[in-house]
């Protein structure tokens, strides 16, 4: 059974939010449709993934933030095949008083 690495989504309605490849998670507002935003590759993930690669020939990887993706759509990738693993990039919440 093949082992998915993901980068699932992460919404915040109106902003646009980043956690792969950058040292902190972190949200900006979404000021135009037009400008381009940015989107870090997960170079950890991906190396992860590509490790494991050398050894089995059933990875898959896949990063929802890249594809604009919403939950619904990560869901859907999940449930069409039987991962024996599923690897996520996550972020742990801090709280400071």
């Amino acid at each position: 059974m093949p082992i998915l690495f993901a980068n699932p989504p992460w919404e915040i309605p109106g902003r646009k939010t980043v956690r792969s490849g950058s040292r902190w998670p972190h949200s900006y507002p979404i000021l135009s449709t037009k400008k381009k935003s940015y989107k870090p590759y997960p170079f950890f993930l991906a190396f992860a993934a590509s490790y494991l690669a050398q050894y089995r020939d059933d990875v898959d990887f896949h990063d929802s933030i890249l594809h604009d993706e919403t939950e619904e759509d990560f869901f859907k990738i999940i449930n069409s095949e039987k991962y024996e693993f599923i690897i996520l990039e996550v972020s742990t919440p801090s709280h400071f008083r």
